[in-house]
């Protein structure tokens, strides 16, 4: 199990198979390898993944010859978060100094990167049909880009008090956020509202991560807490529950 992305291809997550020995091999070539300490991972293909790391550099690596295939030094800082745009799209990379970059996958290149939005990008996820890129900031803002003219931010609303420290897709309009003031909520995306809560981590500690299952019916949550929290998305009841409370204590 993986709560990072992609739960059948994630190196670095807590597993029980042989795969985990190729994992830890890589881990290390990859340690070995790279200039500064990893901050962001994400699977792409089967043998393919891609770095971020806290001095802003991106690389691209082929656990078949545990070396990068690629990398770039586009932004000034950490890279917080990274995704796709589609397979063997655009790899996309928030980071702490306030960027998007975008990279072509298929070209091996850097295509560019945004503006400075005035906030850390802590967290991404690509919304309607691949038309829009939402960004979750250190602010609490949600930024909003078009997917192609990313240079300058099309549209932001408020409503987290606190950070945005991930966001998940649910369906191509709706999401859920985890903040650091310990709620995961569910988001609405043109329109932009906030719906409610799908649920919280107790005793005040940030929501870290947040992963869909494979079969998209549950998700899991982790903490400062020392807990990992699964949420059953296939039972109506319990969700507008949550809700429904939230809309009354937001």
């Amino acid at each position: 199990m993986c709560l990072k992305y992609n739960w059948s291809h994630c190196l670095w997550c807590v597993n029980n198979n042989p795969s985990a020995a190729v994992s830890a091999a890589v881990s290390a070539a990859v340690s070995a390898a790279v200039s500064a300490a990893v901050s962001a991972r994400l699977p792409l293909e089967p043998k393919i993944f891609a770095t971020g790391d806290d001095n802003g550099g991106v690389a691209l690596w082929d656990i078949r010859q545990q070396a990068a295939v690629v990398k770039f030094n586009p932004q000034n800082d950490y890279v917080a978060d990274m995704c796709i745009d589609g397979p063997g799209g655009r790899l996309l990379a928030g980071s702490g100094d306030g960027t998007l970059a975008v990279f072509s996958l298929r070209q091996r290149k850097l295509l560019g990167k945004s503006e400075f939005v005035g906030d850390e990008i802590l967290s991404l996820q690509v919304m309607k049909h691949g038309k829009k890129i939402v960004g979750g900031c250190q602010s609490g803002i949600i930024n909003i880009w078009d997917a192609d003219d990313w240079g300058s931010i099309s549209d932001c609303f408020p409503g987290h008090p606190e950070s945005v420290q991930t966001l998940v897709k649910i369906d191509e309009d709706t999401m859920l956020s985890g903040s650091s003031d310990d709620l995961i909520r569910v988001m609405n995306v043109h329109p932009n509202k906030i719906v409610g809560v799908l649920g919280e981590h107790e005793g005040d500690f940030p929501v870290k991560c947040v992963a869909m299952s494979r079969q998209r019916d549950f998700v899991a949550s982790i903490s400062h807490d020392a807990t990992i929290k699964f949420w059953d998305l296939t039972c109506d009841e319990v969700y507008f529950d949550h809700v429904a409370s939230a809309q009354h204590t937001e």
